[in-house]
C-alpha cells in the first residue's frame, strides 16, 4: 500500500484486524507507515482544525472567540433591527397613502420574503469568502435601501416596495452569522455560542418598541438615520475583524 493510501487510513481513522481487537487509534509516523498507538499512551490522534476553521472537539474556547461570538450578536440584533423597520410603519403608511389591507400586508411581507430567500445565495457566498467577511458587507449594504426609505422612499406605495425588497438583505445575516460562530467553537459548546447568538433576533423588538415613537418625536425620517449610523459604525468596526 502507498503513502497515500496509508493516509487515508490514518485520516479515517481506520484500524487494522489487531488495533480493531484492542480498540486502539490509527496513527500515522513521518514516514507513512501506518500503525496503531499503545495501550496506555497519549499518543491518541486529535481531530485537526477543519479547513472551515471549526474548533476541534474538546479545544478550549479562546478570549477571541467569545469576542467574536459577542461582536456577531450585536452585528445580528442591528440587521435585524433595520430588516424590521417597516413593519411598525405599516398603519401609518396605510392611513398616509390610503393603503389597502392587502397593500399594507405587502408592504411588511416584502422584506421578510426577500431576507428570507436571500439566505440561500448569503449562505452560499459565506461558504466561499467566509462570515467575517460578509457580515460587515451585508451591514454596509443594509444602509442603503435604510437611507432610502428615510429620506425619498416613503411618499409611494411602489417606492417602499422597492425599499422594503432591498432592506430584505439585512433579513439574510442570520445565514452569515451562523457558521460564522459555529467555526470558532467546538461542538460541545456550539449549541451555546448560536443560542446567544440568536439572541441577537431581539433587533426586531428594538425596532418595535422604538420606531413608532422616533417618528412621533421627531419627523419619519428618525428612525432610519439613526438605524443607518448603527449599521455604519457596526461596519467600520467589524471590518477589522475580517
Amino acid at each position: 500500500m502507498d503513502h497515500a493510501a496509508d493516509e487515508s487510513r490514518c485520516g479515517q481513522w481506520s484500524r487494522d484486524a489487531v488495533g480493531q481487537a484492542r480498540g486502539l487509534p490509527c496513527v500515522c509516523d513521518p514516514g507513512g507507515a501506518v500503525h496503531h498507538a499503545e495501550e496506555g499512551t497519549d499518543n491518541m490522534v486529535q481531530p485537526l482544525k477543519s479547513k472551515g476553521g471549526s474548533s476541534p472537539s474538546g479545544a478550549p474556547v479562546t478570549g477571541q472567540a467569545w469576542l467574536m461570538l459577542a461582536l456577531t450578536t450585536i452585528g445580528f440584533a442591528v440587521n435585524f433591527w433595520a430588516w424590521a423597520l417597516l413593519s411598525p410603519l405599516g398603519p401609518r403608511f396605510k392611513d398616509s397613502l390610503d393603503l389597502t389591507s392587502f397593500e399594507q400586508s405587502l408592504l411588511v411581507a416584502v422584506p421578510v420574503v426577500v431576507g428570507s430567500l436571500g439566505r440561500i445565495p448569503a449562505g452560499a457566498l459565506t461558504d466561499r469568502y467566509g462570515g467575517r467577511v460578509m457580515f460587515p458587507i451585508v451591514s454596509a449594504a443594509t444602509i442603503v435601501p435604510v437611507l432610502y426609505l428615510g429620506l425619498a422612499g416613503h411618499s409611494s406605495l411602489t417606492a417602499l416596495l422597492i425599499g422594503g425588497f432591498f432592506l430584505g438583505i439585512g433579513g439574510t445575516a442570520f445565514a452569515v452569522g451562523v457558521p460564522l460562530v459555529s467555526a470558532w467553537f467546538p461542538p460541545e459548546r456550539r449549541g451555546l455560542a448560536i443560542g446567544v447568538f440568536g439572541a441577537g433576533m431581539g433587533g426586531t423588538a428594538i425596532s418595535a418598541l422604538t420606531t413608532v415613537k422616533l417618528v412621533d418625536a421627531n419627523t419619519m425620517a428618525t428612525p432610519f438615520l439613526i438605524t443607518a449610523a448603527v449599521l455604519a459604525v457596526y461596519a467600520v468596526v467589524a471590518a477589522p475583524a475580517a
